[in-house]
């Protein structure tokens, strides 16, 4: 019962650290999303998603990535001068449900990532956090075509043209930050025993 406990203990302290990351990240000016003009931002926050997904389990990834969509949620509700685009983000089937699945996906691929050891290994991780991270750039495109195109093309006019400029730009930028930051993040982590006696068990 008491090792339960303790077990118990640890992942709840584990899991709010990386939610408070989030959060952090999230309400911080400049920190979880950076505006490039155009009316549209550089996210970062996704960033402590996939290492929590490497770090931990599907499941926990699935809640980090839930929290990053509340969290950018209330960023738009909060921010009183948001960029145009944002506002489309009060919809919760674009700010948040693309999140969860992002979460989960990013999970289920580092699962199978962590197996292959050595060289190989860390190319596979730097992929799957490449993969990962145009998998959520395409998931809340795909949500804003679905649910917000009409009054996104009655307010700016061509959604198609801001959807290329998104993924060529964005989703290029997000997905080589995520490649190189990750693979080296996590090897660092995995170098301190205590940390690494930390995480064993999830």
């Amino acid at each position: 019962m008491q090792l339960t406990l303790r077990s118990q203990i640890r992942k709840l302290t584990i899991h709010s650290m990386f939610i408070a990351v989030i959060a952090i990240m999230g309400f911080v000016p400049f920190l979880g999303f950076l505006p490039i003009g155009a009316g549209v931002s550089i996210t970062l926050i996704h960033l402590p998603v996939l290492l929590g997904a490497i770090l931990l389990s599907p499941r926990s990834a699935t809640l980090f990535g839930f929290t990053f969509g509340v969290v950018s949620l209330l960023v738009v509700l909060t921010n009183p001068t948001p960029l145009p685009t944002d506002l489309f983000f009060i919809n919760p089937m674009i700010s948040i449900f693309p999140r969860i699945i992002f979460g989960l996906l990013a999970g289920i691929i580092f699962t199978f990532a962590k197996k292959i050891k050595g060289p190989i290994g860390w190319i596979v991780i730097s992929v799957g956090s490449l993969v990962a991270t145009v998998l959520h750039t395409v998931l809340v495109l795909s949500m804003l075509w679905i649910f917000e195109s009409a009054s996104f093309i009655e307010t700016f006019g061509n959604l198609f043209n801001l959807i290329w400029f998104i993924l060529s730009l964005n989703g290029l930028l997000e997905a080589l930050l995520a490649a190189i930051t990750i693979p080296v993040v996590y090897l660092t982590i995995l170098q301190v025993p205590s940390i690494r006696r930390l995480l064993k068990q999830d």
